[in-house]
């Protein structure tokens, strides 16, 4: 089993010694890690918690779910062991294989390659000699979609 919790719900205001302080209430903390934001170096509300053994780790899961700290319950968690995680653009056509040669292009995905796009500067979806859009112009009554009749007329104007 393993003796590191994960802790969810912290208030922002928590530190690492309080952390430390509420859990030193079930058993010896040997280390606490607040989750920061890269950006502004502030806390996510976050934090790993290990414990001396993993019997502390375990009470302490029964003791601390749903404990009301300042104002917030928390939610505890065993912790999860990092995984191996392959670095780079993954899932965007760039996966990382590392088992081919130098001078041949890593394949694609297996997605089918895209179909080329029209020509002439402009969307086929905004030609107005589209029937969908003719009838919207004419004045005409369009009609009803899925979620009711379409709006006539001219759009109102976005709030900024």
């Amino acid at each position: 089993m393993n003796n590191r919790l994960y802790v969810e719900n912290l208030p922002v205001t928590a530190t690492e010694s309080s952390v430390r302080e509420l859990f030193a209430r079930c058993g010896a903390v040997t280390d606490v890690k607040m989750v920061l934001d890269p950006a502004t170096g502030r806390p996510r509300g976050r934090a790993f918690v290990t414990l001396a053994t993993p019997e502390l780790a375990a009470g302490a899961l029964k003791t601390m779910s749903g404990f009301s700290f300042e104002g917030r319950h928390l939610v505890v968690n065993m912790a999860r062991p990092i995984e191996d995680r392959p670095s780079g653009l993954i899932g965007h056509g760039f996966e990382a294989d590392h088992s081919t040669d130098a001078g041949k292009a890593p394949e694609r995905s297996g997605r089918p390659p895209r179909a080329p796009r029209p020509s002439g500067g402009r969307s086929h979806r905004h030609k107005s000699s589209s029937p969908k859009t003719a009838h919207a112009r004419s004045g005409s009554v369009a009609p009803a979609g899925p979620r009711g009749p379409k709006r006539q007329g001219p759009r109102p104007p976005r709030a900024r």
